[in-house]
């Protein structure tokens, strides 16, 4: 049901969603990837069933709030006070199975390029504490807005969400709008295990991440 809910949101939007590279949805995957925008919950959630991890203030956005508990969202605080509780709930959802969804820039941007990842929530999945769940890098592409190429910052800003931003002035300006293409694009799983720690792990992540943005297929 989750999924048909968001395919059904991706045509009132008219998102126009093009597939990449494999992805994995073995049980306890990881997907890591770019965030753009409150956009990004229906195309993901469109593609299977998953579960994603987020800020608490999503839960309380209109509509993409209730799209995020229909994939029983992890919330998690991004407050230093808060790591723990956030890695606890990060690794109850990846030991329930399934796949997961963490955006480890810790914010959304243009998509113009990624973001330094933030390899803390990682921790949970390195041995010997962790689950020996694969992860799988994606990056979310933006090739279009309104029918148009984004070639500028102001047609990006059109579908991301970002900066200050506010959420219904912001929907209102794309529900205006002829909606937007995206490419989803699906790198080689890593195992945690092979890296020597988290941080390591988050870069070769970022890089299949940022090689899928500038080149548009999966990273060798």
């Amino acid at each position: 049901m989750p999924r048909l809910i968001h395919s059904l949101a991706l045509r009132i939007l008219g998102i126009r969603v093009e597939l990449r590279g494999n992805p994995s949805f073995d049980q306890g995957a990881v997907w890591v990837g770019n965030h753009l925008s409150y956009l990004d919950i229906p195309i993901l959630g469109s593609l299977g069933p998953m579960r994603f991890v987020a800020k608490q203030e999503v839960a309380g956005w209109p509509l993409f709030g209730w799209l995020a508990n229909l994939q029983r969202t992890v919330y998690i605080s991004r407050r230093p006070r808060q790591a723990v509780a956030a890695a606890a709930g990060f690794a109850e959802a990846v030991r329930a199975g399934g796949v997961v969804v963490l955006f480890p820039e810790g914010t959304s941007s243009d998509g113009s390029a990624v973001l330094p990842f933030r390899p803390s929530l990682l921790e949970v999945l390195m041995a010997p504490a962790g689950f020996g769940s694969p992860v799988q890098g994606f990056t979310l592409r933006l090739l279009e807005v309104d029918g148009r190429d984004v070639n500028e910052t102001w047609l990006r800003d059109l579908y991301a969400y970002h900066r200050e931003m506010t959420l219904l002035p912001h929907l209102r300006a794309f529900l205006r709008l002829r909606g937007a293409r995206l490419q989803v694009i699906f790198h080689q799983s890593l195992i945690p295990s092979d890296f020597a720690d988290r941080r390591r792990l988050a870069m070769r992540l970022h890089e299949q991440v940022a090689w899928g943005l500038t080149n548009g297929v999966p990273a060798p």
